[in-house]
């Protein structure tokens, strides 16, 4: 009879490994899944397309434009104070002749840089590696401790409902 006292204590250690187990398997499933749709996504056209609408709707060339204007006339200013005879020089419809064509050979490298861009962004989709996951390692364990827990919790109830049912109906 003493060792009927017992089957709580079983009931907990199956129920907490029955749970463990489970709990590991749904884990790691999801974390493949998870990855595996990640490293789809870069391929997947429809994707592919929503990258490219969503670059082309901000404001890239103008920020890139107005960062590189600003870049020749930094780059005049310096000249100018490196050079001063070519400061003589670099004036009036000269320099704007000189800026014009600058932006002009700035505006021909705009596409294949935007281009590039987005080719890059969408490497990026593809390249998911399991690193990325470790935010999610330490909240994956604590779920998994928790839910074994839970079971070996409602194993060791059930065992003390048997042991109860037992006593009960013997006498």
């Amino acid at each position: 009879m003493t060792i009927l006292y017992l089957l709580p204590l079983v009931d907990f250690f199956i129920g907490f490994l029955i749970s463990y187990v489970m709990a590991r398997f749904i884990v790691s499933t999801a974390k493949r899944r998870l990855h595996n749709y990640l490293a789809d996504t870069g391929n997947n056209p429809l994707v592919q397309k929503q990258i490219r609408e969503m670059i082309q709707k901000s404001a890239l060339e103008e920020e890139i434009e107005w960062f590189l204007e600003k870049q020749v006339d930094d780059f005049v200013v310096l000249i100018k104070r490196q050079i001063p005879m070519a400061g003589s020089f670099l004036q009036g419809s000269l320099l704007e002749r000189l800026k014009g064509m600058a932006r002009e050979e700035i505006g021909k490298m705009l596409p294949p840089l935007k281009e590039r861009v987005e080719q890059k962004v969408i490497a990026s989709f593809r390249t998911v590696r399991w690193a990325d996951f470790s935010l999610f390692q330490n909240s994956f364990d604590k779920e998994v401790i928790f839910t074994a827990l839970l079971g070996g919790g409602l194993g060791f109830l059930l065992g003390a409902l048997n042991i109860l049912c037992i006593i009960g109906f013997s006498k």
